[in-house]
């Protein structure tokens, strides 16, 4: 099997058939513009940024270098990530994009940098990628990260419970809510998916600014948990009038995801205590029961629940702790709701496939697997198609610039095909159901899934 040529047919396919982005964090034209994002700033904000810091690098020094000698740190621990996939991603989108030839760290950083701040000046040059390069007609963007996880997972804060009990309560206002990030949607490639972490500590009466921040619902007087859970279900409800087709929750990089039931005369009792005296337990009692009302409540407004599941991003959580199977009670008591659990929950690629086979309301992720290891991901690949029904399978290029999320799409591209190709030269598939299943992954999976079809046609009709 020629699979250079196999792999071309693949994505030439999902192309023509319209790629669904199911997960990104990308800012619009108009936000990369005012950034005026060059070649330093794009590496900091790239998955490459972790290997360098894995490999030794120092970010927190880079910070007070000028870009030259920023370059010159970072071309010293870039050859030694040259065979991840992360470095591919980049290497890949640089050469089709920018024409570079040989390892990044040996090209012209003045040229690079140049040509990436033109980039970043035209607004066509990011939806041109998306539409032309990779075919996108529809995307979901992640379009919230909290000011406070941003403090911190940025201050490297070893312990949630501590910093949300106590730290939390005497940072300044104004560098809570300059840690917000909010991304600007721009149809049909930034449809929303919002993050509900806040809504976890909402019980802070610090917290209750970064809430209307967030979610728009100005908060007022809460005075019971009944108070609480309405409110709760007016950001529900003003989500879904602004436009988003699903929720996020990226817990898993704060704390063990095995969320348990807790009653509701436990919460009044929890709520009812004067918050000096809360405990660690009472905090993950209260997270816990307004897991349970989200994921509920959720179905109730059509939308769809993305779990960051699997090797945590950052902060102090242990992988076990993130494992998707960890939610089996909160997956079985709510299933009625949609749960796409992310990222395929690397290293527990085989725990999710056998979740989604046996739960008919949870889908899989597959973004972001192929950058943290392709060759892992190839395998999975074909270990899903055999165990789960491949109309439960999505993908998200999982990045910020449309120069990585381009390298994401063609590393994702050929882990797909070589998975596929894995199960033809097996005599397990044909090349003909291959390329229908990949067309699935890539397309029309993300509109059943997400509900895209009638956004997507009245989109279509008034561009």
């Amino acid at each position: 099997m020629d699979k250079i040529a196999w792999i071309e047919q693949v994505k030439k396919a999902v192309i023509k058939n319209g790629l669904v982005d199911t997960h990104h964090h990308m800012f619009s034209p108009q936000q990369r513009k005012a950034r005026d994002t060059g070649l330093i700033d794009f590496i900091a904000n790239s998955y490459l940024a972790s290997d360098l810091a894995a490999a030794g690098m120092n970010w927190s020094a880079l910070k007070i270098l000028d870009d030259h000698a920023a370059w010159q740190m970072i071309t010293k621990f870039m050859p030694k990530c040259q065979f991840t996939s992360y470095y591919r991603v980049i290497e890949v989108a640089f050469r089709d994009l920018f024409g570079l030839q040989g390892p990044v760290w040996k090209a012209d950083w003045k040229e690079l940098d140049e040509k990436l701040k033109e980039a970043s000046r035209d607004k066509s040059w990011t939806i041109e990628i998306l539409s032309e390069r990779m075919g996108m007609k529809h995307g979901i963007l992640d379009c919230l990260a909290t000011g406070t996880t941003n403090y911190f997972l940025e201050n490297q804060y070893r312990n949630w419970y501590d910093f949300i009990l106590n730290t939390r309560r005497d940072i300044p206002k104004d560098i809570i809510m300059s840690h917000i990030i909010q991304r600007e949607p721009c149809p049909p490639f930034y449809t929303p998916s919002v993050k509900i972490d806040a809504l976890l500590w909402g019980y802070l009466p610090e917290s209750h600014d970064e809430l209307e921040a967030l979610y728009h619902v100005p908060v007022g007087e809460i005075n019971s948990i009944g108070d609480y859970l309405e409110y709760v279900d007016r950001c529900l409800a003003r989500i879904k009038e602004e436009g988003a087709v699903a929720l996020k929750c990226v817990a898993a990089n704060f704390r063990q995801i095995g969320y348990k039931a807790v009653s509701r005369r436990t919460a009044d009792t929890i709520f009812d205590t004067p918050l000096d005296a809360w405990t660690r337990a009472e905090a993950i009692g209260f997270e816990d029961f307004i897991m349970y009302h989200l994921a509920k409540r959720i179905a109730d407004f059509g939308l769809a629940f993305q779990f960051h599941t699997g090797t945590p991003f950052s902060g102090p959580v242990s992988v076990n702790d993130a494992r998707c199977d960890l939610m089996m009670n909160l997956v079985t008591a709510c299933p009625d709701t949609k749960f796409v659990l992310m990222h395929g929950s690397f290293p527990y690629t085989r725990e999710l496939a056998e979740m989604a086979k046996r739960f008919v309301n949870v889908n899989i992720d597959i973004s972001w697997l192929p950058m943290i290891s392709q060759s892992a991901a190839i395998q999975a690949i074909a270990e899903y198609i055999t165990m789960v029904p491949h109309n439960k399978l999505v993908w998200g290029n999982d990045a910020v610039f449309a120069e990585e999320a381009y390298g994401a799409f063609i590393i994702a591209i050929e882990t797909a095909a070589l998975g596929l190709a894995d199960l033809i030269e097996k005599n397990l598939l044909n090349p003909e159901d291959a390329l229908e299943i990949a067309m699935s992954i890539f397309g029309q999976n993300g509109y059943r899934i997400f509900g895209l079809s009638d956004m997507t046609r009245s989109q279509d009709d008034n561009p």
